[in-house]
């Protein structure tokens, strides 16, 4: 659906439409003229989209914006997603196949970060969000959300990808990106270092996920063999 819009315009319109975020003129009072003027153009040209493609809005409740980071608000990730429709964006047109021949160059994890390049239009470089202009700032994804995004979402897609076509050496080049990854710094993997355990990569940074969430959260600790060597020590 997204690939058969002609302009950035009606795909930020469509997804940030169909996630309930546009404004209502209502509340574009106290903005700047740039600001409800493009907010309304998105809005126009939604309401157009939906009566000709049937989307129904989700309800603008369903998002969060508690104790985020402005560069987190989900308008502006919302945009970046957009951008990546864009002509030379990752999922302009093939993006199984962009990130296979990116997987196979000689920097492997430079090449992926590039395809996940996201530049959204000017007015994302004043605004985190429709309703107000805010400091200039780069609203491209940044190279820590990138690797989030290798991690959680990309290597997986590869390493499936590997499996179905029965290609051992994508899968180890795959896993070659995790290894080559920073760890993350999340609730889990701190609960670990605290205990004296630190991830050398990504790839033990998912090892620690996979035992917290099989065995640590689930209370399984007398089947998990660190749980066992513990009680026993």
């Amino acid at each position: 659906m997204l690939r058969s819009l002609d302009t950035p315009t009606e795909r930020e319109a469509l997804l940030l439409g169909t996630a309930g975020l546009l404004p209502t003129p209502g509340d574009l009072l106290e903005a700047d003229r740039r600001t409800a003027d493009y907010a309304m153009a998105l809005r126009d040209c939604f309401q157009r989209l939906q009566v000709r493609l049937d989307v129904t809005p989700m309800a603008a409740t369903a998002w969060s914006f508690f104790r985020l980071r402005p560069n987190n608000f989900p308008p502006l990730r919302i945009a970046q997603a957009a951008a990546w429709y864009a002509e030379g964006g990752l999922l302009h047109e093939a993006p199984i196949s962009t990130l296979r021949t990116a997987l196979g160059q000689e920097a492997p994890v430079a090449a992926l970060r590039e395809t996940l390049t996201a530049m959204p239009p000017d007015f994302w470089h004043r605004h985190y969000h429709l309703t107000k202009r805010a400091a200039e700032h780069d609203p491209s994804l940044g190279t820590s959300r990138r690797d989030t995004l290798l991690v959680n979402a990309v290597v997986p897609v590869l390493l499936r990808d590997a499996e179905e076509h029965e290609n051992a050496a994508q899968a180890e080049a795959a896993l070659d990106v995790l290894r080559a990854l920073p760890p993350s710094q999340d609730h889990v993997v701190r609960r670990f270092q605290d205990l004296g355990t630190d991830p050398d990569s990504a790839y033990d940074a998912q090892g620690l996920h996979e035992l917290y969430r099989e065995y640590c959260s689930a209370g399984g600790c007398l089947e998990c063999q660190i749980g066992q060597y513990l009680l026993d020590a």
